[in-house]
């Protein structure tokens, strides 16, 4: 049988009193969640990142997901298991496409207007702003 880490007194739970508690909406993983996860991930291989991460970098840095060391950025055990987190993230998301397109529910049909995603460099803009 498994335990949960509620069940054992690991983790605590928090009441968060009002009509906000269980409100909250299921929607896929995202940009900025995508972004961590990159950073993470060229840390581990000792890549470079982009130039723009680097305010990103600090708060890896400050949060205590890397270190700074003289050969470079090093995860620390807390950034493995974030990043293992987010990469099952991607995964289960992946998994829920797969099952919604089996079951003939297109994902735009479940994003809202707030959900829409802006044009990026691998997307085309209809031209319309």
């Amino acid at each position: 049988m498994l335990v949960s880490p509620l069940q054992c007194g690991v983790i605590q739970m928090v009441q968060v009193p009002g009509p906000e508690r269980y409100s909250g909406r299921v929607v896929d993983i995202g940009g900025d969640d995508l972004d961590l996860l990159e950073c993470l991930l060229r840390i581990d291989l000792g890549q470079d990142l982009d130039a723009r991460a680097q305010g990103l970098l600090t708060r890896i840095v400050d949060g205590g997901l890397a270190d700074r060391a003289a050969a470079g950025l090093c995860l620390t055990h807390a950034g493995v298991q974030r990043c293992k987190s987010l990469q099952h993230r991607v995964a289960s998301d992946r998994e829920a496409a797969r099952v919604l397109e089996e079951r003939g529910v297109p994902l735009a049909a479940l994003l809202g207007p707030r959900e829409a995603r802006a044009p990026g460099p691998d997307t085309e803009s209809d031209g319309e702003t």
